[in-house]
């Protein structure tokens, strides 16, 4: 008997489970499931069931990691700035280092206001804003590669020598 299965709220309906599908071939009757049993909830309490992809859950899950680790990235490079200060002209590199830390750290800061124009002024939705967004979006990237880079650089000078 071939059963219509329907979707519920992202989640494979929990009747699809083979242990059901055996205890109705051998009772030989339907079996009815209970709200807890439909409920959007379900895939958290019966394992076998497969969540459909969201992407917008995705999105939101990435974009959230990406700011923590801008974040670490700017607090990292404000206690290398901070150490290096301390250390002073006694450093191989200092000069060096501090333009690379101090333009770093501005990168940073012009790619959080980047982000901020695109994410909330820009409406890509917006025929007349998609090219500009297109741009802002590409100027995000380009800095966060060179922030990348100069960070790559950054941590091949050992700041622990003095």
């Amino acid at each position: 008997m071939v059963r219509q299965m329907a979707k519920t709220r992202g989640y494979d309906n929990p009747v699809a489970l083979a242990s059901t599908a055996t205890d109705e071939r051998s009772t030989g009757r339907d079996r009815t499931k209970s709200d807890a049993e439909n409920s959007p909830d379900t895939a958290d309490r019966i394992p076998g069931i497969r969540r459909i992809f969201n992407a917008n859950r995705y999105a939101t899950k990435k974009t959230l990691a990406q700011g923590i680790l801008d974040l670490a990235l700017l607090a990292s490079n404000a206690a290398q700035l901070k150490h290096l200060l301390r250390i002073g002209d006694a450093h191989e590199f200092y000069t060096l280092l501090l333009a690379l830390i101090v333009s770093s750290i501005c990168l940073q800061v012009i790619q959080a206001v980047v982000c901020v124009v695109l994410g909330l002024i820009l409406d890509i939705n917006n025929v007349a804003q998609q090219r500009v967004s297109d741009i802002c979006n590409n100027v995000c990237v380009v800095i966060i590669i060179v922030t990348v880079a100069i960070n790559v650089i950054i941590s091949s000078f050992d700041l622990k020598e003095g």
